[in-house]
Order: structure tokens, then C-alpha cells, then sequence
């Protein structure tokens, strides 16, 4: 009799964890900022090593708020950490600035802002966006500290798509990006301290 109830009990289990609902990931949004890469070499001698790091509290990319407590998240398809070293990384190298693991040079770049925020009503949206981060380079020379920032936004008719909030992230990271490729302070310290 035991047995059957045990039989029983493990076919209902089995039975309720097969329908209860699987948690849904987040939707993703691919990003791929256009890259600076300006060819003209810094004649830096000395190699250095390239960190990002992500600091914000909430690391959705995008936040679509259609009202009545209704707010969808989206992901970044690829951590942000990733997208800004692959491409400040071509970026250097297109500059002559050698890339290495570990060095005392260093350039970090802390992200504290990267967001889609939109508001989307029956008939139309309106969106923010807006991106912050900070540049450190410490050398045995000194360190250089700068912030870059970037803010778009736009109002259109119907429904923001995923494609629209792709291309104003991607387009707000490579006018950043474009900033610190053509950041003439930054270049001259990079001369003159590595």
C-alpha cells in the first residue's frame, strides 16, 4: 500500500513541476556602436592595460513604461563591460597603443549610466537616453580623470521597437566613443605619459 502511495505521490509531483511555469528570460538588445578608429599613431613606447567596469545599480539597458503598473526590462545582449573594451580596444590599437593583461599603465573606464527609458502612450513614445561614464588613466607619471557623457531623445508616433531603442544606445555609445578617440587632452596625456 505504501508503495502506492509513494507511486502516486511522485507521479503528482512530477506532474505539477512539469506545468508550472518556467521563469522567462529577459529580452535581449544587441549593440553595436560604429568604432572611431582614426589611424593616427600617439608614438606611445609603453604598453597598457585597458578595464571596464560596470557600475550601475539596475543593468537593464532599456525600460519601456506603458502605464497602468505595466514596465517591461530589457538586457543588453552582450554584458556592456564587453562592448566598450572590444571596442576601445580597436580603438587603441588604431592609435598604436599596445594592449596588454596586466600593467601599472592603465586605462579603466567605470559605466554609470547606460539607459533606454521610454514612455509609450496608445498613439506615440517619447525617448531618453542617456549614457555616463568615467575615464581613468593611471601611469608612473600621474593619473588623468575625465567623464563622458551623452544625451538623445526623441518622440515618434506608434510603438518604440526594439530596433528604435537599439539604435539610440548605438548611437549615443559611438558619439562617446568618437569623444574619447578625439579627446585632445586625453591623446596628449596618453604622448606624453606612456
Amino acid at each position: 500500500m505504501s508503495t502506492i502511495k509513494t507511486s502516486f505521490l511522485a507521479l503528482v509531483t512530477l506532474l505539477l513541476s512539469a506545468c508550472a511555469s518556467q521563469p522567462t528570460a529577459l529580452p535581449t538588445i544587441p549593440l553595436t556602436p560604429t568604432l572611431t578608429l582614426t589611424h593616427q599613431s600617439l608614438n606611445v613606447s609603453e604598453p597598457m592595460q585597458l578595464q571596464v567596469n560596470d557600475l550601475r545599480q539596475l543593468k537593464y539597458i532599456a525600460i519601456v513604461d506603458s502605464g497602468r503598473n505595466n514596465v517591461d526590462a530589457y538586457q543588453s545582449r552582450q554584458p556592456l563591460t564587453e562592448v566598450f573594451h572590444r571596442a576601445l580596444s580597436q580603438q587603441l590599437q588604431s592609435q598604436g597603443v599596445k594592449l596588454v593583461s596586466q600593467n601599472s599603465n592603465k586605462m579603466t573606464i567605470a559605466i554609470q549610466t547606460a539607459q533606454v527609458n521610454v514612455d509609450q502612450s496608445l498613439v506615440k513614445y517619447q525617448m531618453n537616453t542617456a549614457l555616463q561614464l568615467s575615464l581613468t588613466v593611471t601611469t608612473s607619471h600621474g593619473k588623468f580623470v575625465k567623464q563622458y557623457s551623452g544625451k538623445a531623445s526623441k518622440e515618434a508616433p506608434l510603438e518604440a521597437s526594439l530596433e528604435d531603442m537599439q539604435q539610440s544606445m548605438d548611437k549615443l555609445i559611438s558619439s562617446v566613443l568618437h569623444d574619447i578617440a578625439t579627446d585632445a587632452e586625453l591623446n596628449q596625456y596618453l604622448k606624453e605619459n606612456l
